[in-house]
């Protein structure tokens, strides 16, 4: 990362100020520095600057706050400029150079050093400079460093976008580690209009830009995630990228165009879902425990299906006796039971049940083959939002219950964008019955993770945001919800809570993220909608040429793509194997797509005939985790360029599924 600027810690710049002392109280990491006045002005809040240990170490702090000091600030100062005021006359440099200055304050967050001709950043140093240590500006490739922090050899790091001291943005790249987002949770909090869903949109957009795959399914209540919106904003189908991944179930009319995508509507089939999945969706959480729920809950699943024809067709009509035969009751004089079982049932059936509907049936399998499964709700009321979200939240967690301990079997890795969290994350909600609160505090366990979305994170239990893996955080006003930030993650500072309550700025968006991050940081999220098109010159060519230019960009992608990995294969088809590699044959594909524009299907025909060439092999392999399609190449065919090196872990390869 580095290794394109001068490996300097400072900048040319002469020095802000010098260091005057410290905090006296210990858990307060910040430093006094004195700066003189300059024409060029002071750094801006948020900044970062380097307190100068030598030449090859420093102390990283970030400006938290300042004020004016030196003569112009006593009481002949201020009448001096009260003087200047009445006549009109600005502040003669010359005065403001002898007479006023600033005592500016850093919070200090590490250090920074060079060691062995590279960076490298430490916390927890308590060894601090001395009185008069120089405060200087840290060099572009210094800066660059400590903005991606942590992800110098991680091969999922993605840009998220650039470093933003409010309105300024520089043009220092900031990066973020797309694996950290696979089976944890991840916050989003920001008010709407602030960027929101571009964020979202652009995570996902990069989520599937290095292994290992996970499914996805959202939960779109708004109906702008999957296809561009009314006023012409896109989608997901507008990644070039993700358009093979991309299954939508709508209850809208879909344009003819995107009409590839539309997989169904969002209906189930009651009979598809076990009694206890139903109740646990539709009956209130104070009517749980009554009579007739336990007895749904224990219908077998023959009874069951049965049951739900029968109201479907029936209704409120459905004969008493026909339901007491198949729930093998006897009802008393009088009995409400019955009449409970049609009051919870009837009004959900005849809304969301549909025999035959695929959405029930397809969602597991969808996400087994690491799709983007979009549920548009928008068109439901906000219950039976839940309920259907709730249901196939919960077929998925019981479906990796039942294979944790299968390596490479049918569990699925999935990731849920919840949206509107505060409705079922809240401590009124807050139970194990709920699925919504299983799914976060259980499912990394099983490989499942999440994105919570929400306005209001005051409303969301301690106990939840508590366990929070990673943060992006834009505008906020509540000041509830900032200190509940504060609360569960002391790196969002009082300075940092300012910012995001004074700064209403669109796209900015202060993140932070386990394990390695030791800040938080401020960025500008890159437009989602610049993604969505292939802008690379030059990567449309002819008919004639193209299959010479997919052929270079397998090659580049398997010599020098740092997200296409290689994995040693240890045996093929149960006969041991050396000197052999292994690769995803879906981020092959992925990754020649972004290079060469030129349909989809064509290019995986082009690649096949390019790999023939070399005589590579097709099999299935377990990838961290998931069965996946692969090719097996010799080493000799590869010259590794650009620090590329094979994944460490070796991998035996089937030629069968």
């Amino acid at each position: 990362m580095t290794n394109s600027f001068k490996l300097d810690l400072y900048s040319d710049e002469r020095p802000v100020g010098l260091l005057k002392g410290f905090s006296p109280l210990p858990h307060q990491l910040e430093v006094d520095v004195i700066v003189p006045y300059d024409e060029r002005g002071l750094p801006g809040f948020g900044e970062f600057l380097l307190v100068e240990l030598d030449e090859t170490r420093a102390m990283v702090g970030r400006v938290s706050k300042y004020h004016t000091a030196g003569q112009l600030t006593s009481a002949q100062g201020d009448a001096y400029l009260a003087d200047l005021a009445k006549a009109d006359v600005q502040l003669p440099e010359p005065i403001a150079r002898h007479m006023l200055r600033y005592n500016l304050k850093i919070h200090l967050l590490g250090q920074l050093s060079i060691e062995a001709g590279r960076f490298r950043f430490a916390v927890g140093k308590r060894a601090f400079a001395t009185m008069g240590s120089r405060v200087r500006t840290p060099s572009e490739a210094a800066l660059t460093f400590l903005c991606n922090v942590g992800l110098e050899n991680d091969a999922t790091a993605a840009s998220l976008g650039l470093l933003a001291y409010g309105e300024h943005v520089t043009n220092v790249p900031v990066r973020f580690s797309v694996a950290r987002l696979k089976g944890k949770r991840s916050f989003v909090f920001a008010r709407a209009g602030y960027g929101k869903s571009n964020l979202i949109k652009y995570l996902v957009s990069q989520l599937y830009s290095s292994p290992p795959d996970v499914g996805l399914v959202i939960f779109d209540p708004e109906g702008e995630y999957a296809l561009p919106d009314a006023h012409g904003r896109p989608g997901l189908a507008n990644v070039p990228a993700l358009s093979q991944r991309l299954g939508l179930y709508t209850n809208r009319r879909v344009p003819a165009q995107y009409a590839s995508y539309r997989k169904g509507d969002v209906h189930v089939d009651f009979g598809d879902f076990p009694p206890q999945d139903i109740v646990a969706a539709f009956v209130p959480q104070e009517k749980q425990e009554m009579v007739f729920a336990n007895m749904l809950r224990s219908l077998d699943w023959d009874a069951w299906r049965q049951l739900v024809q029968l109201l479907a067709r029936d209704g409120y009509a459905s004969d008493n006796d026909a339901i007491a035969k198949l729930l093998s009751y006897k009802p008393r004089q009088d009995d409400v039971t019955l009449g409970a079982i049609k009051n919870n049932l009837v009004p959900a059936i005849k809304r969301l049940h549909r025999p035959g509907a695929v959405l029930g049936k397809n969602i597991l399998e969808e996400l087994r083959q690491n799709r983007i499964v979009v549920v548009d709700i928008s068109l439901l009321g906000s219950e039976d939002g839940l309920a259907i979200s709730g249901m196939l939240l919960r077929r998925v967690f019981q479906h990796n219950i039942r294979h944790l301990t299968e390596l490479g079997g049918p569990s699925v890795r999935c990731l849920a964008v919840i949206e509107e969290a505060q409705t079922v994350l809240g401590d009124r909600s807050l139970s194990d019955a709920n699925i919504f609160v299983r799914w976060v505090k259980e499912g990394r366990k099983y490989g499942l993770g999440a994105i919570i979305v929400t306005q209001q994170p005051g409303a969301i239990s301690d106990q939840i945001i508590s366990q929070g893996d990673n943060f992006f955080v834009l505008h906020l006003l509540n000041d509830d919800d900032l200190q509940t930030l504060k609360r569960h993650n002391a790196y969002y500072t009082d300075e940092i809570l300012n910012y995001l309550r004074a700064e209403p700025i669109v796209g900015n968006c202060y993140f932070w993220s386990a394990p390695s991050q030791p800040f938080v940081l401020p960025v500008r999220v890159t437009n989602f909608e610049s993604i969505c098109q292939k802008t690379t010159p030059g990567t449309t060519v002819s008919l004639q040429k193209r299959p010479a230019a997919i052929a270079q960009a397998v090659r580049n992608a398997l010599e020098t793509n740092g997200r296409v990995w290689l994995y040693p294969v240890r045996s093929y088809a149960g006969r041991e194997e050396r000197g052999y590699l292994a690769f995803s044959s879906d981020y092959l594909h992925a990754a020649v797509c972004q290079t060469v524009d030129a349909d989809s299907d064509e290019v995986k025909k082009q690649i096949a005939a390019v790999l023939a060439r070399h005589n590579v092999r097709v099999g299935y392999a377990v990838l961290e985790g998931i069965t996946r399609q692969v090719w097996v190449i010799s080493e000799t065919e590869l010259k590794l360029r650009s620090g590329k090196r094979p994944r460490p872990t070796p991998v035996d390869v089937s030629d069968r599924f």
